[in-house]
């Protein structure tokens, strides 16, 4: 269009060197003023341009497409012949970033919202975030060009499967072998101790037990009452491997690791047993979960820190002793056949 354009003003100056006259002379004018004037309303438009209405999940499975939709507005009463839209498609897997720049083109009509649609999908566990970088308007000659930049982005966590223990047999790509028990007890168990009274000291009593500035005050011994209740708190503790070495191995083990920890968290809370969560090495946080919502998002930040390999070397063995279970999920519990036996405990055993 804008060979065209040019073509016509080379066209008319000749004719008005050739033959000049006032007809010919107000053309050339008219040509002339006509980027002018697109350039000024191109100007004016670019202010109308906004980015509205994204609409994306916040999770997604491995292997399903992914969908994001996102509104581009035009409020201006003037059309964009041309309007790109930029935005780059950074997939975090396994501590690596795959960077995709991508740029699509659509007619951004007057009082209208138009809709774009991007698709993705991944075959492994992935933290996808997708970042609007700008929007690039043309006239209708395609003379200009102006660039209007944004700070939008949206976050999509690939997920493993929410499946139950007793789903396990459905799941053909994965082969367990002998089952063995997941569910063991701190050699400690932590104990909550509450004061209820006082009595009399009875023979086999500690001596540290004894209250006294009320035996003090009578001709007999009194001992402090203390009751202990074990505290029926469950830590799903995740071990994962390095993502330094032997990468391809350990991404697939920490995949297992990450399916099987989530089965189980999914029966956990189907049974309305609450439970713990640590992330070894990645995090220095014990996230409580209590319902799906809650597991949702914990494992939203879990996949987002494994992904982008955000390992710290946290490490807090030490607050192992205020739970009464510890299920370790690691290497070495992945030759438990999870279907076959598993040990939920009852929600207040």
């Amino acid at each position: 269009m804008n060979t065209l354009y040019f073509l016509i003003l080379l066209i008319l100056i000749g004719i008005n060197f050739v033959y000049p006259n006032d007809v010919y002379f107000s053309l050339l004018l008219t040509i002339i003023a006509i980027p002018i004037i697109s350039l000024i309303v191109l100007i004016i438009s670019k202010k109308y341009i906004n980015i509205a209405n994204i609409k994306q999940p916040e999770y997604s499975y491995k292997k399903e497409k992914i969908q994001v939709v996102m509104g581009i507005q035009n409020n201006g009463i003037i059309p964009i012949a041309v309007g790109e839209i930029e935005f780059t498609a950074n997939i975090y897997k396994h501590g690596e970033c795959f960077s995709e720049q991508k740029s699509v083109e659509l007619p951004l009509k007057a009082r209208n919202a138009e809709q774009l649609l991007l698709k993705f999908s991944s075959d492994e566990l992935a933290y996808i975030e997708i970042v609007i970088k700008c929007i690039r308007i043309r006239d209708f000659l395609s003379l200009f060009c102006l660039k209007k930049r944004f700070d939008e982005s949206c976050n999509i966590a690939v997920i493993p499967r929410f499946m139950r223990l007793s789903d396990e047999k459905n799941i053909h790509s994965t082969d367990f072998s002998e089952s063995k028990m997941i569910l063991e007890k701190t050699k400690i168990p932590f104990k909550d101790s509450y004061f209820d009274g006082v009595r009399e000291y009875r023979l086999g009593d500690k001596l540290s037990a004894i209250h006294h500035k009320l035996s003090a005050k009578s001709d007999i011994d009194y001992v402090k009452n203390i009751t202990e209740k074990e505290n029926n708190t469950i830590l799903l503790q995740i071990k994962l491997k390095s993502l330094h070495e032997n990468i391809e191995e350990n991404v697939g083990i920490n995949e297992q690791i990450l399916d099987i920890y989530t089965k189980y968290a999914i029966s956990l809370l189907e049974s309305n047993t609450p439970f713990y969560t640590y992330l070894h090495g990645y995090s220095k946080d014990v996230v409580k979960t209590e319902n799906r919502d809650d597991f949702v998002k914990l494992l939203i930040n879990i996949i987002e820190s494994y992904s982008k390999n955000k390992y710290k070397e946290y490490n807090i063995d030490c607050i192992e002793k205020s739970f009464k279970h510890i299920i370790v999920f690691d290497e070495n519990e992945l030759n438990m056949d999870l279907s076959k036996n598993h040990n939920i405990p009852d929600h207040g055993e």
